[in-house]
C-alpha cells in the first residue's frame, strides 16, 4: 500500500500493525499508529529483484 493515511486506524492488533508496516510505502508508514521503528519494510526497492519485470 502506498500513499495511504493510516492515522485514523483504531484497535490495530500487533500482527496487523506489523503487516501494514512491512507492506506500506514510506508515506503510509509515517502515519501508522504506534510507528514503524524496528519493523521491517518489505517494499524497499533496492537490488535487482525490482529491475526484472
Amino acid at each position: 500500500m502506498e500513499n495511504v493515511n493510516l492515522a485514523g486506524v483504531r484497535q490495530l492488533d500487533p500482527a496487523n500493525r506489523t503487516y501494514l508496516a512491512a507492506w506500506s510505502g514510506p508515506r503510509s508508514r509515517q502515519t501508522l499508529p504506534g510507528g514503524c521503528k524496528g519493523l521491517p519494510n518489505r517494499l524497499e526497492r533496492t537490488g535487482s529483484a525490482w529491475e526484472h519485470g
